[in-house]
C-alpha cells in the first residue's frame, strides 16, 4: 500500500512538473476578459478597469503565473495622448498638460517606447508576471486627452486567446476654462490691422484642455483697453455690449481703431488682450495672447521717369508725356489676408489706386492731381502737353508765364490710409521739372481726347465731428457726382449730382447720423473716379 502511495505521490510530481514545462514552454498566456456586449467609455482623466487572466489553451487559469510566466507587453492603439507635446497649461499644474497613465495591480507601468506604423502612434509598456494574484489581474488605465478608439493589446500573440481589449472612449469633462486664440493677418501670430475686422475664436474646454463640443456656455468679455474697439463697422460683433452663448469653438469679428503698439511714434507701447469668463461662475475665464494693432499703409513706390531736373519742352496740345514708378510687391502689407480660421479661402485685400500730384517748386502749396492711367489702377500717368499747360497757368495766375517749375510725386491709396512715393531726400518730397510753353500751341478743341480735368482736395477738418468741408476744383465743366461711402463701400450720403462749372467749389457734409469710423468721398466726372479718406471720431 505505502508502495502504491508512494508511486501516485510520484506521478502527481511529475504531472505538475510537466504542466509548469509546458506553461513555461509558452502554450500559456495573458488574455482580456470582459463582457463583448460591453462599452468602456470615461471622462478624461477618470481610471477604465479592465480585467487579465493568465490561460492556457484550454481557457482554463493559470493560477500560479506569477512564478512560472513571463512578462509581457502591452501596446496601446490609437492614443494621440502621448504624442502631444504641447507645454501649455491654463492652470499651471502638470497634470494638465497631456498624459497616460496604465497601472497593472498596484504597480505603475513606465513607458518603454513610442514608435509610429502608417502614420499610427503605438505605446509600449511591460506588464511584469508579479501583478498576478491566481492567475489574475487589473490593469487600469486613463488618459487626459479626448479621444476614441484606442485599443490595447497583449503579446505574444496567440490565436486561441482574447488579447484585445474593446474600443476605449475618453469624452471632455465639464467646461473650466477657455481658449481665446486671434487669428492673426501676417506671418506673425500675434499681430492685426488697425481698423480692419480680425477674429477671436472662443472654445470652452475641460480642465485638461480638451474643447467641449456638447455643453453651452454663456460668457461676457472684457479687454486690456476696452475702449478701442469700432463696433458700427458691418459685420462687427459687439462682444461688450452683453453675454454671449458659445458651444464648441465660436468665431467673432472685431475691428481695432488705435494702434497698439505704434511703430510709427511709439506712443502706445502696451498690446491689447481678450478675455471671457463665464457668467455662471467668474473663476471660469481664458485670455488671449497680447496682440499688435499695425498699420497698413501702402508701401511707398519708387519714382522713375521723367528723371529729376528734367527740362520738358511743351508743343503740340495733343503730345504725350508718360510718368512712371516703380510699385512695391505687394502694393499693400493689407493684401491677401485671410480673415477666418474656418474658411481658408476667404481673403481681404486692399485695391491700391494711384494719383500723380504736381505742385508749384516755390511755395509747395498750389497741387494739381491727376488719377493714373487705367483709373488710378497703373503705375504711370499718360499726360497731354494739354494738361501740363493748365498746370503753368493755374499755378502761375498768369497766361503769359512761359516756364514754370514744378516737383512731382505719387499718392498710393487704399481707401484708408494714403502713402507718398518715396522722397529722393528729406527735404525733397519728389522730382524736380521744368515746364517750358514757349513753343506750345493747340490744336482744334474738337480734336483733343475727352479726358476731364479736377482736383479733389483733402477735406477739412479731419477728422471731424460731425461736419466737414470737401473742396473740388474744376478746370472744365461737366457732370460731376460727388458721393461719401462708408469703409465696406456703401454709398451714404449725395452732395452733388449734376451738372457743375468749371471752378472752386466746396460741399459741406454733416455725420451727425453717422457712426465713427473710415469714410472715403468719390468725385465721378464724365466717367473719371477719384477718391480720398476721411475719418469721423466722436
Amino acid at each position: 500500500m505505502k508502495h502504491c502511495l508512494h508511486r501516485l505521490a510520484l506521478a502527481a510530481l511529475c504531472a505538475a512538473g510537466l504542466l509548469s514545462i509546458a506553461h513555461a514552454q509558452g502554450r500559456v498566456g495573458i488574455a482580456f476578459e470582459f463582457d463583448s456586449t460591453a462599452r468602456f467609455n470615461a471622462e478624461a482623466g477618470q481610471t477604465l478597469q479592465l480585467a487579465l487572466r493568465a490561460c492556457d489553451e484550454r481557457q482554463g487559469t493559470v493560477e500560479n503565473w506569477d512564478s512560472i510566466g513571463k512578462d509581457v507587453t502591452l501596446t496601446v492603439r490609437g492614443s494621440l495622448a502621448e504624442t502631444d507635446t504641447s507645454t501649455r497649461s491654463w492652470n499651471g499644474r502638470s497634470r494638465a498638460f497631456t498624459w497616460v497613465h496604465v497601472k497593472a495591480g498596484d504597480i505603475v507601468l513606465p513607458l518603454d517606447s513610442i514608435r509610429l506604423v502608417d502614420a499610427e502612434p503605438l505605446l509600449f509598456y511591460t506588464i511584469p508576471r508579479s501583478v498576478f494574484v491566481q492567475g489574475h489581474a487589473t490593469l487600469f488605465y486613463s488618459q487626459s486627452r479626448a479621444d476614441s478608439g484606442i485599443v490595447l493589446s497583449i503579446s505574444p500573440r496567440w490565436g486561441f486567446l482574447r488579447q484585445d481589449s474593446p474600443p476605449l472612449g475618453f469624452l471632455p469633462g465639464p467646461i473650466e476654462n477657455f481658449l481665446l486664440e486671434i487669428t492673426s493677418q501676417t506671418a506673425n501670430a500675434s499681430e492685426v490691422f488697425l481698423l480692419r475686422r480680425y477674429e477671436v475664436v472662443v472654445t470652452p474646454r475641460d480642465r485638461y484642455l480638451n474643447p467641449q463640443h456638447d455643453s453651452t456656455a454663456s460668457v461676457l468679455f472684457s479687454a486690456r483697453f476696452l475702449n478701442e474697439f469700432d463696433q458700427n463697422q458691418p459685420a462687427i460683433d459687439d462682444v461688450f455690449g452683453g453675454a454671449f452663448d458659445v458651444q464648441g469653438p465660436t468665431p467673432f469679428m472685431l475691428a481695432s481703431r488705435i494702434a497698439r503698439p505704434d511703430t510709427t511714434y511709439g506712443n502706445n507701447p502696451e498690446r491689447q488682450w481678450i478675455a471671457v469668463h463665464s457668467v455662471a461662475d467668474s473663476t471660469i475665464r481664458g485670455q488671449s495672447d497680447e496682440y499688435a494693432v499695425l498699420h497698413h499703409a501702402p508701401n511707398p513706390v519708387s519714382l522713375l521717369s521723367p528723371a529729376d531736373e528734367t527740362y520738358m519742352r511743351l508743343r503740340r496740345s495733343t503730345n504725350e508725356e508718360v510718368f512712371s514708378w516703380e510699385i512695391a510687391q505687394p502694393k499693400d502689407p493689407y493684401h491677401n489676408i485671410r480673415i477666418s480660421r474656418f474658411d481658408s479661402v476667404a481673403t481681404n485685400s486692399d485695391e491700391v489706386r494711384y494719383s500723380i500730384c504736381i505742385v508749384d517748386a516755390i511755395s509747395l502749396t498750389r497741387v494739381h492731381q491727376y488719377e493714373s492711367d487705367n483709373h488710378g489702377s497703373e503705375p504711370r500717368w499718360t499726360a497731354r502737353h494739354y494738361d501740363l499747360n493748365a498746370v503753368i497757368i493755374q499755378q502761375s495766375g498768369l497766361p503769359t508765364t512761359r516756364r514754370w517749375n514744378v516737383i512731382w510725386y505719387v499718392e498710393a491709396t487704399d481707401g484708408l490710409y494714403v502713402t507718398l512715393s518715396l522722397p529722393l531726400s528729406e527735404t525733397q518730397i519728389g522730382l524736380r521739372m521744368t515746364l517750358d510753353r514757349y513753343e506750345y500751341f493747340e490744336v482744334p478743341v474738337e480734336t483733343l481726347p475727352d479726358s476731364p480735368d479736377f482736383t479733389l482736395h483733402p477735406n477739412y477738418p479731419n477728422p471731424f465731428n460731425p461736419g466737414t468741408v470737401i473742396p473740388v476744383e474744376l478746370q472744365a465743366s461737366g457732370n460731376c457726382r460727388l458721393q461719401v461711402l462708408d469703409l465696406m463701400g456703401k454709398e451714404v450720403a449725395v452732395l452733388h449730382d449734376g451738372f457743375l462749372e468749371a471752378g472752386s467749389h466746396r460741399f459741406g457734409f454733416d455725420a451727425r447720423d453717422l457712426p465713427s469710423g473710415v469714410y472715403s468721398y468719390r468725385v465721378i466726372l464724365d466717367g473719371v473716379t477719384r477718391t480720398r479718406p476721411m475719418l469721423l471720431l466722436r
